[in-house]
Parts: C-alpha cells; sequence; structure tokens
C-alpha cells in the first residue's frame, strides 16, 4: 500500500458487515456450482457462496464481473445495462 492509504483501508474494513455462510448457503452454492458446470460453464465456489449468500438475504451484489454473476434472481451494481 502507498503511505497514507493503510489507514483509510482500516476504516473501510471496519466498516464492513461479515455475513455467514451458513451450511444451507453452501449446500446451494455448490449445487448452482454444479449446475453451471453441467451447462457447461466453469464458476468458482467463491462466486456461488457470494451470489447465494446475497439472495439469501436480499442483497445486491456489486460487482464488473457480471459474467459471473448472471442468474436472474440476482442484482447486480452496476447493473449489465450500464455497461
Amino acid at each position: 500500500m502507498r503511505s497514507g492509504e493503510e489507514a483509510r483501508m482500516e476504516e473501510f474494513l471496519f466498516g464492513l458487515e461479515v455475513l455467514p455462510v451458513t451450511g444451507a448457503i453452501g449446500r446451494r452454492a455448490g449445487g448452482m456450482k454444479a449446475g453451471q458446470g453441467h451447462a457447461g460453464r466453469t464458476v468458482s465456489l467463491a462466486d456461488m457462496l457470494i451470489a447465494e449468500t446475497a439472495l439469501e438475504g436480499g442483497l445486491v451484489v456489486m460487482t464488473e464481473n457480471v459474467k459471473d454473476f448472471s442468474f436472474p434472481a440476482l442484482q447486480l451494481w452496476p447493473t449489465s445495462k450500464e455497461h
């Protein structure tokens, strides 16, 4: 990190809420990953855990990696229309 960035980063991280990954979220994420694999798409388990955690909590996923999060029920910001 550059000089002065560490304090800003710590302030940012301190303000984040950490959400639990429950067993139910893990099972659904595994199923989602398997389903994507059967459809010929390679996705990471980490991305599927993020997606399922967002779906569970009714949250919006903030990402520029919209191709790995293209699920109809999942809300993304920015939306793919903005790109």
